[in-house]
């Protein structure tokens, strides 16, 4: 299991199908933990570099889990650094604990994929 905070697009087309691969046979999870409107995840987008695993995405006051890979719904250049920040992270997961401590993260994974 793979978790990952903040981390811009890693890979191009190729690669995000041998991890959704991956993925789909357990033998990787990734679950990418992003805050809304951080610019520094979609950085690379431009070049064609995308995104695999399953999203939580961190709200002010909510969080969405998805496999979802779509882009930022505005660009927040100016505040794109405290968006960005672990501290943020940290203070939108410490609100959605007691939400987030129900999941169990396989029957997530195969909830979100339409497997149950």
């Amino acid at each position: 299991k793979l978790v990952s905070f903040a981390a811009p697009q890693v890979g191009k087309e190729n690669y995000v199908k041998i991890m959704d691969r991956l993925e789909s046979t357990k033998a990787l999870i990734h679950i990418r933990v992003t805050n809304c409107d951080d610019l520094v995840p979609q950085l690379n987008g431009v070049i064609g570099y995308e995104h695999f695993g399953l999203h939580l995405n961190l709200y002010k006051n909510r969080h969405a889990l998805s496999y979802d890979q779509g882009g930022m719904s505005r660009p927040w250049f100016w505040n794109a650094l405290n968006r960005h920040s672990m501290t943020t992270h940290n203070a939108r997961l410490i609100l959605a604990k007691s939400d987030l401590e129900k999941y169990d993260i396989d029957t997530v994974c195969a909830k979100i994929k339409g497997e149950n």
